[in-house]
């Protein structure tokens, strides 16, 4: 169920708005400190002596914005391809006379970033969702197919190698959401859904199920689906 359509932002505007954020993201944690390297690369491309340098930077980053517009502008990763036009243009705006400054504020952000964000996820005590995720590994049975919303996306299928249901792609098409899990039930396959998603807005997509417990850990419980939506046949 994945198509580039379901991937792209709904509007042109949503997607500048989206690649914005992400430009800033793929920077620091805290987007506004991204803000800085862009302003400095910005100063540096136009203070570039040679025309090929610029425009080269320039290509770079336009080049693949073309395509991270188009096709998951808020996914940071896709935009870690900037970083090196970024700071080669930073660099060019304040060496040499600036260049402790720079070395400063890439300190700064690297610190900043590890503090806030790969300290706590690297950590399994802070980092919940892959908490949730080994737990998993260890209640599902191997063939099990299990609700994901997130990073768990990435953590259920990485870790434990079982199957997603994906809800991000299908908010608003609860319908298309009870005929794929009948679908699965009806071929004999394991459906689980937890309780942290229902919570999340999904009870209702889910009401159509039968639900057994089968497992919980603290506020989190685990439920095997049974049955068919009503009124199928």
């Amino acid at each position: 169920g994945r198509t580039f359509h379901w991937l792209a932002a709904s509007t042109p505007w949503e997607a500048a708005l989206e690649w914005g954020r992400s430009s800033l993201r793929v920077v620091a944690e805290r987007p506004v400190w991204g803000l800085g390297l862009w302003l400095l690369a910005a100063w540096g491309a136009l203070g570039a002596r040679a025309r090929l340098e610029r425009t080269a930077l320039v290509l770079w980053v336009g080049a693949y914005a073309v395509l991270t517009l188009a096709y998951e502008p808020w996914n940071i990763d896709y935009r870690i391809m900037d970083l090196l036009p970024l700071w080669a243009a930073a660099a060019g705006a304040v060496i040499p006379a600036g260049a402790r400054v720079l070395a400063l504020y890439a300190a700064v952000l690297g610190g900043a970033n590890f503090v806030w964000n790969l300290g706590p996820v690297s950590r399994l005590e802070t980092n919940r969702p892959l908490q949730k995720t080994l737990w998993l590994r260890e209640v599902l049975p191997a063939q099990a197919w299990v609700t994901a919303l997130s990073i768990e996306e990435v953590y259920i299928p990485y870790f434990t190698h079982r199957r997603t249901l994906n809800l991000r792609w299908l908010v608003g098409r609860e319908p298309l959401l009870q005929e794929r899990v009948a679908g699965l039930l009806a071929a004999g396959e394991p459906v689980y859904v937890t309780s942290d998603h229902l919570e999340q807005g999904w009870e209702a997509a889910f009401a159509p199920f039968q639900r057994l417990e089968v497992a919980r850990s603290g506020e989190v419980r685990l439920y095997r689906l049974k049955g068919k939506p009503k009124g199928s046949l």
